[in-house]
This record gives structure tokens, C-alpha cells and sequence, in this order.
């Protein structure tokens, strides 16, 4: 869609205004990708919110909690992404620094590895009978590709259900970051448990503008948006 990064930069200066509190929805194209929307019974594989109008900040499996360009994070990704623009009334109620600040003690926090979401995937697979081949037990040996490739035939033979808990999958995604970020800045109610959110749930809360941006899909949202009204 995006030829040269000019051209993805003059895009959103033109037609889309990046804001402190926007989220961020990926649909990845890579095995890894399709395995944690499997993993999650979800559409999407990833979530990132933007710390302010330049930067984006996300759970990666590999790195952890890190803050990168937005532009260049959308431009280079490869899938679908969509920007769901926080509702611009409700920034009158927005704990702009508080928001900023949670995300910034969050960085380079660790917890989202690969290892340990290959451990806990294998765990659930043997709990439900699948014959995990021996070379896989060697998570610090194999790459990402390779257990990408073996759970996608997994997911095939258990008719892609879901294997991990919503508190499992906290550990593994950004949509906990992401809501305790808007928890932290007075978006999201304090009853709510960011563990508890998966990014669907982002998709639904009732909390951004009634438009939403396909940044890098020609497809619309594949679930409803801007939905569930919160108390």
C-alpha cells in the first residue's frame, strides 16, 4: 500500500493525526503471527499505543516493552495494521502524564519471551494429548520459524481452539500494556483487569472516535468497534 516511508509519513500527516492514547491493532502475516492469534482465539496478533503523536509503545515476544517510531513501525510491518483514534472529547479527562509515565517504567521490561511462551504452549499441547516431536523440548536450540511451523499443525488437528487463558495471554501480548496504559490515564475504569483484556477487547470498548483508520489493510476491522460502553 505504502511505497517509501515519504509516502507513509505524508499519509498521516495529511489524512490521519496520530495522539497520546491511539491504539494500534496488527494482523501479522508471519507463522509466529498466526500462531498467537491462534494461541488467543483471536484476529489479531498484536497491539501498540501511542505514547504520543511520534512513538508507539508494545509488548514484543522477543524483546519485551519497547518504544519505537510509529511511522516506521506501520511502514515496515508485515500484515495489516488499523489505528483506532481515542475518542478526542475525553481528553479533557485524560491523565496525559500519568499515562506517559506508566509507559515509560514499563520499558524494556522483560516477561514477554519467546522461550517461556514456547514452554507454557507446549505444556497446554501435551495436556491436550498432541505428541510434541523431542527436538521441540529443546526451546533454547529452535528457532521461532520451526515452532511457528509445528503449532500451526497443531492448531490444524485441534480445530484452532484456543489454548492459552486470558491471564496466560497477558503475558504474551500488548493488550494488558495497552489497557493498564489507559487505565493509568483515566480512559479506562479502574474496575477493569488489564490481565484480563485481550485485543479484541481494545477493539470493543467504547472509547474511540467513530472512524477508525485502515493504515495498512484494505480490509475493514474483522470484529465490531467502539461497542461496548463501559460504567
Amino acid at each position: 500500500m505504502f511505497k517509501t516511508l515519504n509516502n507513509i509519513i505524508n499519509y498521516f500527516t495529511k489524512q490521519t493525526k496520530y495522539l497520546a492514547g491511539d491504539v494500534l491493532l496488527f494482523a501479522g502475516k508471519s507463522n509466529l503471527s498466526k500462531v498467537i492469534a491462534f494461541a488467543t482465539n483471536s484476529p489479531f496478533s498484536h497491539a501498540g499505543i501511542l505514547w504520543d503523536e511520534n512513538i508507539v509503545f508494545e509488548a514484543e515476544i522477543a524483546t519485551g516493552v519497547t518504544a519505537t517510531s510509529a511511522l516506521e513501525r506501520v511502514f515496515n510491518y508485515e500484515g495489516e495494521v488499523w489505528h483506532l483514534p481515542l475518542r478526542r472529547a475525553t481528553y479533557s479527562l485524560f491523565q496525559k502524564q500519568k499515562f506517559q509515565a506508566y509507559l515509560n517504567s514499563q520499558k524494556n521490561r522483560g516477561g514477554y519471551d519467546f522461550q517461556t511462551l514456547a514452554r507454557l504452549i507446549i505444556q497446554k499441547l501435551k495436556e491436550k494429548g498432541i505428541v510434541v516431536p523431542a527436538e521441540l523440548e529443546q526451546i533454547q536450540s529452535i528457532s521461532q520459524e520451526t515452532f511457528a511451523l509445528f503449532l500451526s499443525k497443531a492448531w490444524v488437528s485441534q480445530n484452532s481452539l484456543s489454548l492459552l487463558s486470558n491471564q496466560e495471554i497477558s503475558l504474551f501480548t500488548c493488550s494488558s500494556l495497552v489497557a493498564q496504559a489507559l487505565i493509568e490515564g483515566g480512559i479506562l475504569p479502574t474496575s477493569i483487569r488489564a490481565s484480563d483484556v485481550t485485543p479484541m477487547d481494545l477493539c470493543n470498548f467504547f472509547i474511540y472516535e467513530k472512524n477508525y483508520n485502515k493504515l495498512k489493510s484494505k480490509n475493514s476491522l474483522p470484529v465490531t468497534y467502539n461497542t461496548i460502553k463501559l460504567g
